[in-house]
């Protein structure tokens, strides 16, 4: 993997911490408490792209997190916020 993709990768990541210390993810979780149907499968969802995401980073696979982390940013960009882009 390049230097330029790996940078990609540890933006990318930032922007998701960023997402899950955001009030945006807050309200989120909140929703789900209240056990909205829409919201809940929003979160399984989410939660499987971050599992996917930390599963490849554990081992290494640094070109197959970044495209999972995509993968996850993208869906946040769609239904949550715009401002959760991916590089």
């Amino acid at each position: 993997m390049n230097n330029e993709c790996m940078i990609k990768l540890y933006k990318n990541l930032k922007t998701l911490d960023e997402f899950f210390a955001s009030v945006d993810y807050q309200t989120l979780l909140k929703d789900f408490v209240m056990q909205d149907v829409e919201k809940t499968k929003l979160i399984e969802k989410i939660a499987l792209y971050d599992d996917s995401v930390t599963f490849f980073s554990d081992r290494k696979e640094f070109e197959r997190c970044y495209i999972e982390c995509c993968n996850l940013l993208k869906i946040i960009q769609k239904e949550i916020s715009a401002k959760y882009k991916p590089i």
